[in-house]
């Protein structure tokens, strides 16, 4: 396999995990909105396409892992050093900000995740108490929008 051939594949796929890592933080971003605005369906959705988008970034990880083996490149490092004799790095100072810029987001998005959980759990936990008594929602599962459905035993004969 030739040199160039191997950057060209290379390149190939950091746009490929650029494009990716792109929509991460947009997915990331509108989860801030749908938390402020209270649509957790759709944040719990996001939750999920960002999963997908984790899938296909570490398939795409793999496949570089490949092409860097067959070219004899063996990090990022290594790459830089032929892409400053042969072409432009600027490529891999993107990848570099927007790998930090994802885990920014992902920190954040971790705490905001873990706060409206623990905040939506009590609250589905308050109204349990107050409609169906004691551990109506042992059903509860994180994602879960509406308060389990109360078994027979719980609700009250005389309504």
């Amino acid at each position: 396999m030739r040199k160039s051939s191997i950057l060209d594949e290379l390149s190939e796929l950091e746009d490929k995990r650029l494009k990716l890592y792109k929509k991460m933080l947009e997915i990331s971003h509108r989860q801030l909105e749908y938390v402020d605005s209270g649509q957790f369906k759709h944040f719990y959705q996001s939750i999920e396409q960002k999963g997908e988008i984790i899938g296909e970034i570490e398939k795409n990880n793999k496949q570089w892992k490949k092409v860097c083996a067959a070219g004899k490149v063996n990090s990022f490092a290594d790459i830089s050093q032929v892409l400053n004799k042969e072409e432009n790095n600027s490529w891999l100072e993107r990848a570099q900000e927007i790998v930090m810029a994802i885990k920014e987001i992902e920190h954040l998005q971790v705490n905001i995740e873990e706060l409206f959980v623990k905040e939506h759990k009590q609250y589905l936990d308050g109204v349990g108490k107050a409609y169906f008594g004691r551990e109506v929602l042992k059903g509860y599962k994180r994602g879960m929008a509406v308060p389990v459905k109360p078994s027979p035993r719980f609700v009250d004969e005389d309504s």
